[in-house]
């Protein structure tokens, strides 16, 4: 279940687990732990097993990751120039022009403030609305051996945690 950020976390988890149920976290990874689930571990919320995010899924490991980062890249871009063509007015991002900041989302952020495009007001893009673009696009025939294997790593991991 979504729960709006890190920051919302620990009443999720005192609220599920008063009532017995299994529960993971899984999370994006940003460079620096996060003090929230630390503390959540520290007063034995949840195990720190039960604790996952979207980097331990990616080979090699990054130091960042969302789950954005678990999607093929190439079928990303597609599906942020497709949601966002009408205000891209026939712009359009390549791979090519990604930066090296390892999150796909500050990539694509970074691209959008050195083109001086604003998408939203304060920066950067409506995640969902790709997400939205990118589903349909993702099948069992559209990604490659490894990317569905990450996805069975993530799901295999959740259910041996629960």
């Amino acid at each position: 279940m979504p729960v709006g950020g890190l920051d919302k976390l620990a009443t999720f988890v005192a609220l599920l687990g008063a009532n017995k149920l299994k529960i993971a976290v899984l999370h994006d990874r940003a460079s620096a732990p996060h003090q929230k689930l630390d503390d959540l571990i520290r007063q034995k919320l949840i195990e720190r097993k039960r604790v996952l995010d979207f980097s331990m899924f990616l080979d090699p490991v990054p130091n960042e990751a969302d789950i954005e980062d678990l999607l093929p890249a190439d079928a990303y871009i597609a599906a942020f120039n497709k949601a966002y063509s009408k205000e891209l007015n026939g712009v359009t991002l390549a791979i090519g022009e990604l930066g090296s900041q390892p999150r796909m989302v500050e990539r694509i952020n970074q691209w959008l403030k050195g083109k001086g495009i604003a998408l939203m007001k304060d920066g950067g893009f409506n995640h969902y609305r790709v997400a939205q673009a990118i589903l349909p696009a993702l099948t069992a025939t559209s990604l490659n051996t490894e990317e569905l294997a990450r996805f069975e790593r993530l799901f295999t991991r959740i259910a041996d945690v629960l």
